[in-house]
């Protein structure tokens, strides 16, 4: 992890929480935070799996819209790993501290896919079978 050498250089992130979490993405957010006076530019998230040392690194601009709380789609995670993520703040002064470390888990499984179409074959007066196709990602 990257941090900045003075609380006054950059702009330091509030710890990010995490939403919408599902097996290969997650939603983080965190508040903008105070721009020492410089227009903030870019945040920094990093990520990476738990007991991993090395941190995977995205820049994202910041945008006009960016006004209170920050918002990104972290995609292409694995089902059921365990991730930790902060943030950070750059501005013309530099990079600010990254955020304390939000751990969460991706989710174990996937929703199966709709089941096709379904046969029914009358066994007798009484009895029925149904038969279909077995729905891909996991169901049944």
């Amino acid at each position: 992890r990257t941090t900045a050498s003075s609380s006054e250089e950059g702009a330091s992130s509030s710890c990010p929480t995490v939403s919408s979490i599902l097996p290969t993405s997650a939603t983080i957010s965190w508040q903008r935070p105070k721009d020492n006076g410089s227009e903030i530019t870019n945040y920094y998230l990093q990520y990476r799996t738990r007991g991993d040392r090395k941190w995977t690194n995205i820049s994202i601009p910041a945008r006009p819209s960016f006004q209170g709380e920050v918002r990104f789609e972290l995609t292409n995670l694995k089902p059921s790993a365990s991730i930790e993520v902060a943030v950070a703040a750059k501005n013309s002064l530099g990079l600010g501290a990254f955020s304390a470390i939000a751990p969460f888990t991706t989710a174990c499984a996937v929703k199966p896919s709709k089941v096709g179409s379904i046969f029914p074959r009358v066994l007798n007066g009484t009895c029925a079978r149904l038969e279909f196709h077995v729905p891909s990602g996991g169901g049944m």
